[in-house]
């Protein structure tokens, strides 16, 4: 759910999803782009079929980006991704640990962090 969460962050403001205002009790208005211009999320097509926002979850459907992307297809749902290198993945969710930490605190207890309680100890998956 965390790295969910962490695309949503990484969402322009003008797309409305409430982390990059400076009202948001979360944030304060950190969020990714906000922070850093290589923390954007963008917009990938829902190919899994994830829940809507309006279902509780994080993708939304093509009519309400219409207005922000003109390639998107009003028929289509999406979802927000955060499609950077594991480096500046790391570093987006090092800014997020940083700077609105009560988002992180909520959502990611479980991030493996460095020694100083920002940098994000990046641990690589193999199948057993």
């Amino acid at each position: 759910m965390w790295t969910a969460r962490l695309a949503q962050w990484a969402l322009p403001e003008a797309y409305s999803t409430g982390y990059c205002s400076s009202s948001n009790a979360l944030t304060g208005g950190s969020c990714g782009p906000n922070l850093d211009a290589s923390c954007t999320a963008t917009w990938a097509l829902n190919a899994y079929n994830l829940k809507l926002t309006n279902q509780g979850g994080i993708c939304v459907n093509g009519t309400d980006l219409v207005g922000f992307d003109s390639s998107v297809d009003p028929t289509q749902s999406y979802c927000p991704m955060l499609n950077v290198t594991e480096s500046v993945y790391a570093h987006c969710l090092s800014l997020m640990v940083k700077n609105a930490s009560v988002l992180y605190d909520v959502l990611s207890p479980g991030i493996a962090l460095e020694d100083d309680d920002y940098t994000v100890n990046i641990l690589k998956h193999t199948a057993l």
